[in-house]
């Protein structure tokens, strides 16, 4: 059965490519957050001149949360994923209807050899 969370919202960072796989498992092992989609694009900060060619990679990390702890998880988010610097991003917040809820298979770690 398909377990939907209603009274969310939608966390979405845009922020340096580097920062992103760090920030979900941060995420993960300090919030219990298993819930979090990357995609990648290119920006440019406003700071600078457009010019073709010198675009930066982004990550955009989209994180549903309840509501309850939305506050919380986009706090966490913006100081961790070093948002509250000068070129660190941009994060913003917004309420979605409803989210299906999703959680990672516990997966024991490979053994090193």
């Amino acid at each position: 059965m398909l377990d939907i969370i209603y009274n969310c919202k939608l966390i979405t960072c845009i922020l340096p490519k580097a920062k992103s796989d760090h920030l979900v498992r941060l995420l993960h092992e300090e919030k219990g957050i298993d819930t979090a989609h990357i995609s990648s694009g290119r920006g440019i900060g406003t700071s600078k001149q457009v010019v073709f060619g010198v675009w930066d990679e982004v990550a955009i990390l989209t994180v549903p949360v309840p509501s309850d702890r939305a506050k919380e998880i986009f706090e966490f988010i913006y100081e961790n994923g070093d948002v509250n610097r000068p070129k660190g991003g941009i994060i913003l917040m917004n309420k979605i209807t409803e989210e299906s809820d999703f959680k990672l298979p516990d997966i024991p770690e490979e053994p090193k050899d």
